[in-house]
């Protein structure tokens, strides 16, 4: 559309689609609300009591300062490392829609998915690996059908990450807090990418875009290393089971 029609008509169709999202939230029916038995009590009512959703906000932050990297430097990583325009741009950022919409159905109609934890460890460790095959790539190939591929494959682990993460914080919370939770994790996001814009803007040209953006790479890294702790929270090593003695074992009578 950029290249087409310039920057005044995405403005415009950009309002519109906030102008449609507006009046399907205002068609949202409200009613009794169904409460889900997950299994695991809640955070006792204490926003920001439990352990997991203070890991949950933790990892929000390593991944908002990587995404304000990418937002900062991605468009000069094209043009210097790809030689590309306004054309390569949208279209490698426009195709990770692909890989996240075709994850979101794969999520949607499976009868069985992976925890929230497993989603965001594993989506946050494959989005880590994949920055780093893209943004070295161009020392290979410049090729721009092989970074159509590598983006849409981006895609599926960015929306595994943020779906295990929302899931997350949904089940750790009660009705009461859920929205004070989620306005802090919309706070530590968005004022992680600020700080990640900032970062990249002030270090870029003193150290180079390639490291800033494997630091990008590295942060989701990290986080993909601390959602772990969600998986295995209380693990001390393998559990030796001592044989039963004879007055241990209970007889039926």
């Amino acid at each position: 559309m950029l290249t087409l029609s310039g920057l005044p008509v995405i403005v415009v169709v950009d309002l519109v689609t906030f102008a449609v999202a507006a009046v399907l939230i205002a068609g949202i029916a409200t009613g009794t609300r169904a409460v889900a038995e997950t299994g695991r009590k809640p955070a006792g009512g204490i926003a920001f009591g439990g352990r997991r959703i203070r890991i949950g906000l933790a990892i929000a932050a390593l991944a908002g300062c990587a995404q304000g990297i990418f937002v900062v430097l991605f468009v000069v990583w094209v043009v210097r490392e790809l030689g590309g325009g306004a054309t390569e741009t949208g279209l490698l950022r426009g195709v990770q829609a692909i890989g996240s919409i075709g994850l979101g159905l794969l999520l949607a109609t499976s009868r069985r998915t992976p925890g929230p934890a497993t989603l965001v460890a594993a989506g946050a460790g494959a989005f880590g690996l994949l920055s780093f095959a893209v943004w070295n790539g161009p020392a290979v190939t410049d090729a721009l059908p092989v970074y159509i591929a590598l983006f849409i494959l981006v895609g599926a682990p960015g929306i595994a990450m943020l779906t295990g993460l929302i899931s997350l914080l949904q089940q750790e919370t009660t009705d009461q807090v859920r929205g004070r939770v989620f306005g802090v994790f919309g706070a530590i996001f968005e004022g992680s990418s600020g700080v990640g814009m900032l970062a990249a803007g002030l270090l870029a040209d003193r150290i180079g875009i390639m490291p800033m953006l494997d630091l990008q790479a590295a942060l989701y890294l990290a986080a993909g290393a601390t959602a772990l702790l969600l998986i295995r929270p209380n693990w001390s090593g393998p559990v030796i089971r001592k044989p039963a003695r004879r007055s241990d074992v209970v007889h039926p009578h």
